[in-house]
C-alpha cells in the first residue's frame, strides 16, 4: 500500500465508473492519493451506526470542498473576487462522484494485497534520473531542455516565473514573464531557433523568450471583438517543435471558447474559428485540448477532451473536417503526438488506452490498452530517435514506452509516489526525456520538480556533463 500508485486502487471500478471519476477529478491530483485513503480511514474509524449513510455524506462534503478549491484556483487570475460558495457547491457532476466514490470506497483504504506494472521493464543497469527541485512555495508545471551548454528551463503556474537550471551544476536563475497580470506560464514549447514560447494559465498573454538574448515578447490574446482566448496549446509537428503555417502564423488550441484560431506574430493579429457542436455531446463541456500540425503544415488536428472527440481544420480552407466521435463521452482525449508520416497518436485520459490514427487516410490503426488503465495518460510524445511514442501518467507514477512496429508497452517506473506528469519532451541532442512532477494547486501534496531521465538504452551516446561541454 506504501509503494503502488493511486490507480492500483480503481482496478475493482467498472470502466465507465473509472472513466468519470479520472476525468472529474485526476486533473488536479492523484486518486486515491495518500491524504484521500486518510480520508476513507476517517470515514471508517467513525463506527456509524449507519455506514452508507456516512460514507455517501462525507464523499459528497469532500467533493463540494474540492469544487470550490478547483473554482478558487481556476478564478486566480480573474479581477473579480473569489467565487461564491453557495454557487460554487453546485457546479459540475459532484453527486456523480460522490456516488461513485461512496459505493466503491467501502473501507479504509489501507491495505492492497496485490499490484503489478503489467509490462516489462524499460530500464536497464544505466538508466539515471535526474530530479531538479526550485525554492517553494511553487506550482511546477512543465520542463524543456534548450540552449548550448544546454538549461532546463521549467514554468511555475503559481507565479510569472520561469527557472533556468544548469543541468550540470544545479546552478538557477529566474526569470520573469514580463507583464503586469497573472499569467501563470503553463504550456511551453521550444522552436527550432532555440527559443521558447509560453502559453498562459490564467491571464490571455502569449510570451515567447529568446533564452541566449534574454529578450521577451508578449501577445494579449484578444480576438478583433475584444473577446479574451483561452489558449492551450501551440501547433507542432514530430520533432515536438513549434510549427508555423506557409503563412507564418502559429496555431493554438482555445479550450475557454472550445475552438481553434491563429496569432500572427509579426502583426499580433488574432482568430479563432469555434469547432462545430457535436450531436449528442454538451458543447459548453468541450474543453478543445491538444493540437499538432501535420508535416503539409495545411492541417492541424485537435481534441476535445471533455465530450469524447477529436478532429481536424484545414489552415488554409479555414473548415473543420469530420470529427472522429468516440464511443465514451469520459474516454478523455487529451494531448495528441505525431509522428513523422502523419500517424498521430492520442492518448485516452479517462479510458486509460492509446490511439494511433492516420491522418492522411483519416483512419485508426488501433486502439491498445495501457498495462494499467487507471494510470491516466496525460499525453503522449513521438520520439523521432527511438521511433516510439513515450505516454506520461497522472495517476500510476510511470510513464509508458509504446513501440508502433511490435504494438507493445514497456514501463519506466518514477522514482517517487506523487509523480504527477503532464508532458513529456525528448531532448533531440541527448535523447534524454523531459518532464515534471506537476502538481500545480497549491493545496495538492506531492513532489514539485523537474526532471531529466536518460533511458540507459545509448540511443544517443551523451550523458548530462558531456551535453553541458
Amino acid at each position: 500500500a506504501n509503494t503502488a500508485p493511486a490507480s492500483a486502487w480503481l482496478a475493482q471500478l467498472n470502466p465507465a465508473d473509472k472513466e468519470n471519476l479520472v476525468n472529474s477529478c485526476v486533473g488536479c491530483h492523484e486518486v486515491p492519493a495518500p491524504e484521500v485513503r486518510a480520508y476513507a480511514k476517517l470515514i471508517d474509524d467513525e463506527n456509524s451506526p449507519d455506514p452508507v449513510a456516512a460514507r455517501k455524506e462525507s464523499w459528497t462534503a469532500l467533493i463540494k470542498y474540492m469544487n470550490y478549491i478547483s473554482a478558487e484556483e481556476f478564478g486566480r487570475g480573474a479581477s473579480s473576487a473569489p467565487p461564491d460558495a453557495n454557487r460554487v457547491y453546485a457546479v459540475g457532476n459532484g453527486a456523480e462522484i460522490a456516488n461513485i466514490l461512496y459505493k466503491n470506497f467501502t473501507g479504509p483504504l489501507q491495505r492492497l494485497d496485490h499490484y503489478d506494472y503489467g509490462a516489462p521493464l524499460a530500464v536497464t543497469a544505466d538508466t539515471v534520473i535526474r530530479e531538479y527541485e526550485v525554492p517553494r512555495p511553487n506550482a511546477i508545471r512543465e520542463a524543456l531542455m534548450v540552449g548550448s551548454p544546454p538549461k532546463l528551463w521549467v514554468g511555475d503556474v503559481s507565479s510569472n516565473r520561469l527557472f533556468s537550471i544548469d543541468v550540470a551544476t544545479g546552478e538557477q536563475e529566474v526569470y520573469e514573464v514580463p507583464t503586469d497580470m497573472t499569467m501563470g506560464p503553463h504550456s511551453m514549447f521550444r522552436a527550432a531557433d532555440g527559443t521558447l514560447w509560453i502559453t498562459p494559465f490564467f491571464s490571455a498573454v502569449l510570451a515567447h523568450l529568446d533564452p541566449v538574448k534574454k529578450t521577451w515578447q508578449t501577445w494579449p490574446l484578444r480576438t478583433r471583438a475584444g473577446k479574451p482566448v483561452g489558449i492551450h496549446d501551440l501547433s507542432f509537428g514530430y520533432k515536438h517543435e513549434l510549427l508555423k503555417d506557409r503563412k507564418g502564423r502559429i496555431w493554438f488550441s482555445d479550450i475557454g471558447n472550445d475552438g481553434v484560431g491563429y496569432i500572427d506574430p509579426k502583426t499580433g493579429v488574432i482568430e479563432t474559428y469555434h469547432a462545430p457542436e457535436i450531436k449528442g455531446r454538451p458543447s459548453n463541456q468541450a474543453a478543445l485540448y491538444g493540437l499538432v500540425m501535420t508535416s503539409d503544415r495545411k492541417h492541424i488536428w485537435y481534441t476535445q477532451q471533455g465530450i469524447g472527440c477529436f478532429g481536424s481544420f484545414n489552415v488554409e480552407t479555414l473548415k473543420f473536417g469530420k470529427p472522429v466521435i468516440l464511443p465514451s463521452i469520459h474516454a478523455g482525449p487529451r494531448r495528441l503526438t505525431i509522428d513523422d508520416h502523419d500517424i498521430m497518436y492520442v492518448a485516452l485520459y479517462g479510458a486509460g488506452q492509446l490511439i494511433a490514427y492516420d491522418t492522411r487516410a483519416h483512419k485508426q490503426i488501433g486502439i491498445y490498452d495501457l498495462p494499467d488503465r487507471a494510470s491516466a495518460p496525460y499525453s503522449a510524445t513521438w520520439d523521432p530517435i527511438r521511433k516510439v511514442v513515450w505516454v506520461p501518467t497522472s495517476n500510476g507514477d510511470v510513464i509508458y514506452r509504446f513501440d508502433p512496429r511490435t504494438k507493445k508497452f514497456s514501463v519506466l517506473p518514477l522514482p517517487r509516489p506523487g509523480g504527477f506528469l503532464r508532458m513529456l519532451d525528448v531532448d533531440p541532442k541527448t535523447g534524454f526525456l523531459v518532464t515534471s512532477y506537476a502538481n500545480i494547486v497549491v493545496n495538492v501534496h506531492g513532489p514539485r520538480m523537474a526532471l531529466i531521465i536518460d533511458p540507459g538504452d545509448h540511443a544517443l551516446q551523451q550523458d548530462v556533463k558531456q551535453a553541458s561541454n
